[in-house]
């Protein structure tokens, strides 16, 4: 009975912990949405990638997981019986799940690189947009066609730096705050 008088207020401390981390977490999930609405909706074929590729990283873990829970209940058989020769049987059954396994690997890594590079496009020209917007009453409207100049004649990232320099400067002499880009930070 004295353990009640121990528990119940270490339970309630525990709960207003939780609920205290659980609020931040809600507030931070919440903000960050909204700085993610203001550059713009997603297109539907990135969710549709990141959703593809999820799954198929998913499906490759789980032939990776059965393939080593296979190999080790073989292991394990083999301990018991003593004997270490596989029949033909089981030697097909593992050269084909090594065979999926290496091109759920490949498709993996595949729909991986080109979820990340579509993603990072898509983040940059938006934030490059979502910039121009908020500088556009400051700024000539042949400023806002160099910079898009400057955006479409890219060939590398020390050209996007560049850019990203020249559109620190212009809103730093206005006084205005740009939003940071999670992606790319100014």
């Amino acid at each position: 009975m004295t353990a009640v008088y121990f528990v119940d207020p270490l339970l309630s401390f525990l709960g207003r912990i939780l609920l205290y981390v659980s609020n931040a977490l809600f507030h931070a999930y919440v903000d960050r949405l909204y700085s993610e609405i203001a550059v713009g909706y997603p297109e539907l074929s990135l969710v549709f990638l990141f959703i593809f590729t999820a799954t198929v990283v998913g499906i490759t873990i789980g032939f990776v997981a059965s393939y080593i829970s296979y190999s080790i209940s073989e292991l394990h058989k083999s301990k018991k019986h003593r004997s270490s020769r596989k029949t033909v049987k089981q030697k097909k059954k593992i050269n084909t799940l090594k065979i999926i396994i290496m091109i759920s690997i490949m498709l993996s890594l595949t729909l991986t690189f080109g979820t990340v590079d579509t993603y990072i496009r898509f983040k940059t020209r938006t934030t490059f947009e979502q910039y121009i917007i908020i500088l556009s009453p400051y700024i000539s409207d042949q400023k806002v066609k160099e910079l898009y100049s400057q955006f479409a004649s890219m060939q590398k990232k020390a050209d996007f730096d560049v850019l990203m320099q020249t559109i620190r400067q212009i809103a730093s002499r206005h006084k205005i705050h740009l939003p940071k880009n999670k992606l790319y930070p100014l």
